[in-house]
């Protein structure tokens, strides 16, 4: 049936192309549904970011929890270490005391052993002296043993012959920055480490450590014939927008921005031994996370990596490495490669150091056991990790620590740092230093001195000159110091310097 009578009869209507009504009902149709593919796509990914959001909520009570238990945790640790140098420094003190009583008390007893013996010569001695008139012939008869008994007899007793001064408790041994020293003592258990993994921006499978310093493979496995749906909830972590969702991938977190390096750098060590697949360096802060991309600078990101054997820079294209991977582990725990046993070269490193350079943008790679250089990334002015302050780009991005494995035996671990204590003096009240001050305290003593030196010179040379005028007035000659003492001139000659 026609839509239009006059279609097919009218020569105004000619042009008009007739269908039946089956076709034109199944043109329409496919219209309306191409036309209604994208509000399909858009509510797809509306119900995704519906199901994420679901899956968040649900994670963020568990992630709290589990926050708080770390927490807990670790303060624990903080409050037993605390306990036990409280207890052993108490122990130490009363040690002391113990030791400095019992010196106290052997002391006082041999004071008192040596007042005895002094107490019997003075006694003796007066009972010799005391004696009769008619017994006088028996004192002079005992004289020399009556001095003999005085001369053995003590005559000046030190009770701190021989002895340290050290009678009492040494107060500052034990108190005498008393804090700080716990403090330093505290490091062993209180590792700092520059860097930290992030584990919201962790793939679904990694597994990262409770201390957020190890990553590994979990187990899940993207290649099996039954592989990881978005129905299920792998590792039980959502799907929030920085999670890297394709690979096993990870950003890190720096640690206190500029406590660390030279102010310029940021520098930490990544331990890669005995893993077999690994990425290690920097990446943008918007660098892709939901899509399969290439690891290189183009799509910003900066790293060496181990895959197949072959260490690699990951540039476009990848830079190979004149390096050779040792005793790499394989898939089975325990078992060495073929390839591991017959390579030779230099052996590939255990430890990375990563180096990032904000002035110059360099990233650079170094074997931080050999102290060896293994490759640097060189500025370009599309894209690098430079900028004046923080390490961010000109635009503001952040560039952060990048990290992949899919090793499930040995994790990637990133290691601490050696902490080092400067002293400085501090401000006086103009807010200088006091070091400050003091120099410049003495400067203007030193100018005061140099200006009192002037003017005595200055007195000096006027007092000369007026005499020497007298001395023209009146014809003579001026008196010296042997003049004035009066001593003829025949003699002066035979004066030594120290008679004068």
């Amino acid at each position: 049936m026609p839509l239009c009578y006059e279609c097919g009869e009218s020569d105004a209507h000619h042009r008009h192309r007739l269908q039946p009504h089956e076709q034109a009902l199944q043109d329409c149709r496919e219209e309306v549904h191409q036309s209604m593919q994208p509000i399909f796509q858009s509510f797809k990914t509306l119900s995704k970011m519906q199901k994420a959001g679901k899956q968040m909520a649900k994670h963020i009570p568990d992630q709290s929890a589990q926050t708080e238990s770390q927490i807990r945790k670790q303060f624990e640790e903080l409050r037993a270490f605390l306990k036990q140098e409280e207890e052993n420094r108490l122990a130490a003190v009363r040690e002391e005391f113990q030791r400095k009583a019992r010196a106290q008390r052997e002391a006082a007893e041999q004071l008192r052993s040596e007042a005895c013996t002094l107490l019997h010569a003075l006694k003796a001695g007066n009972m010799d002296m005391d004696m009769p008139g008619e017994d006088n012939v028996h004192f002079l008869q005992n004289y020399k043993t009556s001095v003999k008994r005085v001369w053995k007899a003590e005559q000046n007793p030190n009770p701190m012959k021989g002895k340290r001064y050290n009678s009492l408790i040494e107060m500052p041994k034990h108190v005498s920055n008393l804090r700080f020293r716990v403090w330093e003592k505290m490091q062993t258990i209180c590792p700092y480490t520059p860097v930290t993994l992030d584990p919201n921006t962790a793939g679904p499978f990694l597994h990262v450590s409770d201390d957020l310093t190890r990553v590994r493979d979990s187990g899940f496995d993207i290649d099996a014939e039954e592989p990881v749906t978005d129905d299920d909830d792998a590792a039980g972590l959502p799907d929030n927008p920085e999670r890297f969702s394709v690979c096993g991938e990870m950003l890190g977190h720096i640690e206190g921005e500029g406590r660390h390096g030279d102010g310029d750098t940021t520098s930490w060590v990544v331990d890669v031994s005995d893993n077999s697949n690994w990425m290690v360096g920097v990446a943008r802060s918007s660098v892709s996370r939901k899509s399969l991309v290439s690891a290189c600078p183009d799509n910003g990101c900066w790293a060496l990596s181990l895959r197949r054997f072959r260490y690699e820079a990951l540039e476009a294209p990848a830079v190979t490495l004149p390096l050779v991977a040792m005793g790499s582990s394989s898939k089975s725990p325990g078992t060495v490669s073929t390839h591991s046993m017959l390579a030779k070269g230099t052996p590939g490193p255990q430890r990375v150091k990563v180096r990032v350079s904000r002035e110059t943008g360099r990233v650079c790679f170094t074997d931080a056991d050999r102290h060896t250089h293994l490759y640097t990334f060189s500025p370009s002015q599309s894209s690098s990790p430079s900028s004046s302050s923080s390490t961010s780009s000109p635009d503001g991005e952040v560039f952060l620590p990048y990290f992949a494995t899919s090793c499930q035996h040995c994790p990637l671990t990133v290691l601490p740092a050696t902490v080092t204590v400067t002293t400085s003096l501090l401000p006086g009240p103009g807010g200088r230093l006091e070091e400050e001050e003091e120099d410049e305290e003495v400067e203007d003593e030193d100018d005061e001195e140099e200006e009192e030196e002037e003017v005595e010179e200055e007195e000096k040379e006027r007092h000369t000159k007026m005499y020497d005028g007298q001395s023209k007035l009146s014809g003579r000659k001026p008196h010296s110091v042997l003049n004035y003492l009066r001593i003829p001139e025949s003699q002066q000659k035979h004066l030594t310097h120290t008679e004068l």
